[in-house]
């Protein structure tokens, strides 16, 4: 059975034996973790803890030890019940459905950053949207999410996506200067953390690549072992 290590950013609460529930830290000043042992394996995990509400069915994410269909067991992130629309697009992914429901989740991610004020679940929207080219006529959104939530740099890579193709030096430059710093700290997606890489590596700025690169180094201690599959940020860290 899995043993719940450490926590950051988040008060857990077990459930039952392969089960826990999460609850941000107020005021949250970068993603909420978790690390878990699974026999000999240790795995850290980023949660997708919302720290705006104030009930924990619109606040909080859940890890459940589930097993694949070929019989491996491992952990699954998941969204408290609460937080409809991210069970929706949670379902969509794991299904692999999203591209199908384009529209729906383009309402999704709007209604989630106003009338539910879920920005993790907005990130999450939005990278899937960005993943489909359905991102790029939402730059005020883009922006709004990226400089309302500092300790999500899912947001300001999103952000940074869209201004790397701005035709203004100036735009592109701020799409750097927001690469930069959210590449110094822990995605809560695993397609956050692919698309900063994509970002780093692209990129039209030669003065920069130093910079890039360091970042880039430090990014790959994380992509190195996560779980590709997982949506949220999953990382083996048994040699650490």
């Amino acid at each position: 059975m899995p043993t719940l290590l450490t926590t950051s950013d988040c008060n857990p609460r077990r459930i039952d034996i392969a089960s826990w529930e999460f609850l941000p830290d107020k005021p949250l000043e970068q993603v909420a973790t978790a690390v878990f042992t699974m026999g000999v394996r240790r795995i850290e995990m980023s949660l997708a803890v919302n720290p705006l509400p104030h009930t924990a069915d619109l606040a909080a994410c859940r890890v459940d030890r589930v097993q694949d269909p070929d019989g491996i067991y491992r952990l699954r992130m998941s969204f408290a019940a609460g937080r409809s629309l991210c069970v929706t697009m949670d379902g969509l992914l794991r299904n692999n459905s999203a591209s199908a429901a384009a529209d729906l989740l383009e309402n999704a991610t709007d209604l989630l950053w106003g009338k539910y004020e879920d920005p993790p679940g907005a990130a999450l929207g939005g990278l899937i949207l960005h993943g489909m080219g359905r991102l790029d006529e939402r730059a005020d959104w883009a922006s709004n999410l990226a400089h309302s939530f500092p300790w999500l740099p899912d947001g300001q890579i999103l952000y940074a996506a869209l201004l790397m193709k701005d035709p203004e030096q100036k735009k592109q430059s701020e799409g750097l200067e927001l690469l930069l710093s959210a590449t110094t700290r822990r995605p809560l997606y695993t397609d956050g953390l692919s698309l900063a890489m994509e970002l780093l590596r692209r990129w039209p700025d030669d003065e920069s690549l130093p910079a890039r690169t360091d970042r880039l180094t430090y990014l790959a201690s994380y992509s190195a072992y996560a779980d590709w599959d997982s949506i949220n940020l999953s990382v083996d860290v048994t040699g650490e």
